[in-house]
């Protein structure tokens, strides 16, 4: 078994300190990924607006009209999530170029929503690497004694 070893506090500064990533538009800023869970509302349950989205994403189903729709809905949540995510250009309500930021009017939708696909697919990745089923190693309560004899043995001790 491998000693575990303190992650640096270079590493972590790396984290909230962002990365360069390149935006569909062409443009490259410094993000930060945030914890999805920040963006969920102060009662603790996701927007309307985001499950809206999740949820027409998982149907495929609408025209032009219900996405435009559901973009329109979900366009305080991207705002949200933009400003709070771009460490450089500071994304702000105006403009102010001389202090490094710029208007959420200057990222596009595609940005925005790239931008929310690169801050949740941390959270999809992580989701993936757990297994949907146990593999069937796992002893259940009614095997607790046999376990208990088993690990005894092992140690040396009889049950």
């Amino acid at each position: 078994m491998s000693e575990l070893i303190p992650t640096s506090a270079v590493v972590w500064m790396q984290r909230v300190e962002g990365e360069p990533v390149q935006l569909p538009s062409g443009f490259v800023a410094k993000l930060r990924r945030l914890d999805p869970i920040s963006m969920l509302a102060p009662d603790g349950s996701l927007p309307d607006s985001l499950l809206d989205i999740a949820d027409q994403a998982s149907n495929e189903q609408g025209g032009i009209a219900s996405q435009l729709e559901s973009y329109i809905k979900m366009k305080p949540v991207l705002d949200r999530l933009v400003k709070a995510t771009f460490v450089t250009p500071i994304v702000g309500d105006e403009p102010d170029p001389e202090n490094g930021q710029i208007s959420l009017d200057a990222v596009s939708m595609a940005d925005k929503l790239f931008v929310m696909s690169w801050v949740f697919g941390e959270m999809n990745n992580l989701a993936l690497s757990f297994p949907e089923k146990p593999d069937g190693n796992l002893g259940t309560v009614s095997d607790s004694e046999g376990i208990r004899a088993a690990a005894l043995s092992l140690a040396g001790d009889e049950a």
